[in-house]
């Protein structure tokens, strides 16, 4: 995770580095429970989703942690 905001996270991906990786706080629900803010894991921790959505013309992607 590279930072975290009220309403999600932005996520780095090394291999596209171009690529804006986000996760809205709806759609960080590990073992399918939504969590809070304060329970998200620290900046810098790695974290797996499934990508949900791609917008190709700002090089957007959406992910969800399960």
């Amino acid at each position: 995770m590279k930072k975290a905001y009220p309403f999600g996270m932005f996520v780095a991906v090394a291999e596209f580095p171009d690529v804006t990786v986000t996760v809205d706080a709806a759609s960080y629900a590990p073992k399918g429970e939504i969590t809070s803010a304060e329970q998200w894991p620290p900046i810098g921790s790695p974290i797996e989703g499934v990508v949900v959505d791609h917008v190709e013309h700002n090089h957007q992607v959406k992910l969800r942690v399960e």
